[in-house]
């Protein structure tokens, strides 16, 4: 199979938004920073930050760089579909936190990402990693998230009316199943961040479920059930592997 070139339009948007949103560094990563990436792959960075962003900032800060992305995907030839942009904030002490786990997403940016320093004359990535690896990992966090989400499932199977009555219940059982496969690689998601956002994160970490999709009726209780089932079996393979 031959390669394709770099995603030259990735690097540009990812330039471009760096000089927009001045976090202290972004890193792209994922399949648009090496030659694996397809049509509907997305544009994910990582920004290193003071401050992470209010839930009003963040909004804004994701349409100025959808928007610059926008601006390169259409430039000729344009590009046959959309390019969706994550971006995933971290500040200083997340950041070094996320550098004790190799599987984590800060590591695997600073491993193979391509680093765009805000300033290049004063930015020295060794102030903001730690190489350090963990003797033993804690895997309570994993266990009550299984734990968790199996008691959503029986609780919500056993509401006929669970739909009409309980939408956020649903939402809740979908997104704390993504969190415990991310759990499962060694990554602890922040509470803060919607189930769109975590889904974004395993698709660029985890190769076995980069074209998973949630049930496209947000609200359909069994549609939900059989997408806990998919990602409670996949974080009980994930664990069992890094055991």
């Amino acid at each position: 199979m031959t390669s394709q070139p770099p995603d030259l339009r990735a690097i540009s948007s990812a330039h471009r938004i760096n000089q927009a949103l001045k976090p202290i560094a972004t890193f792209l990563y994922g399949n648009r920073n090496h030659d694996d990436y397809h049509a509907d792959s997305d544009l994910n960075l990582l920004l290193l930050v003071e401050r992470l962003p209010t839930g009003e900032q963040a909004i804004a800060n994701r349409h100025q760089a959808q928007a610059i992305a926008d601006e390169e995907y259409n430039k000729p030839p344009a590009a046959d579909q959309p390019v969706e942009v994550e971006l995933y904030y971290l500040d200083a002490p997340e950041f070094c936190y996320e550098r004790l786990f190799d599987n984590s997403v800060a590591t695997k940016a600073v491993r193979h990402g391509l680093l765009i320093p805000g300033d290049p004359e004063t930015f020295d990535l060794s102030d903001y990693q730690d190489e350090k690896t963990e003797s033993e990992h804690d895997w309570s966090d994993y266990h009550t998230a299984v734990a968790l989400v199996q008691a959503r499932m029986l609780a919500l199977s056993m509401h006929p009316n669970a739909r009409a009555e309980s939408p956020e219940q649903v939402y809740e059982l979908r997104r704390d199943a993504v969190e415990a496969v991310l759990l499962a690689h060694k990554i602890r998601p922040k509470r803060r961040d919607p189930i769109a956002v975590l889904i974004g994160i395993l698709h660029a970490l985890d190769e076995e479920l980069k074209d998973w999709q949630p049930h496209p009726d947000p609200d359909d209780l069994e549609g939900a059930v059989n997408d806990a089932r998919t990602l409670l079996e996949r974080a009980q393979n994930v664990y069992e592997n890094q055991e």
